[in-house]
């Protein structure tokens, strides 16, 4: 059932690119399409590096399960 729930979970999550790239681009010229998804791949990418690196301080002083 976890292996199946991840499939699903995968392929969820690799259908919301075009999904999200058709909505921020409908109605845009060329130009305005490229700026839309340029600050989308910003907002999104941003924040998993920073994440990542407050997760180490965090793990370090809270309990280790704190993520389980």
């Amino acid at each position: 059932m976890l292996a199946v729930g991840f499939l699903l979970f995968s392929w969820l999550n690799a259908m919301m690119w075009p999904i999200v790239e058709s909505y921020v681009s409908a109605g845009l010229t060329p130009l305005g399409v490229s700026r839309a998804i340029g600050k989308f791949n910003i907002a999104w990418s941003v924040p998993v590096p920073l994440a990542m690196w407050a997760s180490g301080p965090i793990i370090q002083h809270m309990a280790a399960g704190l993520f389980l």
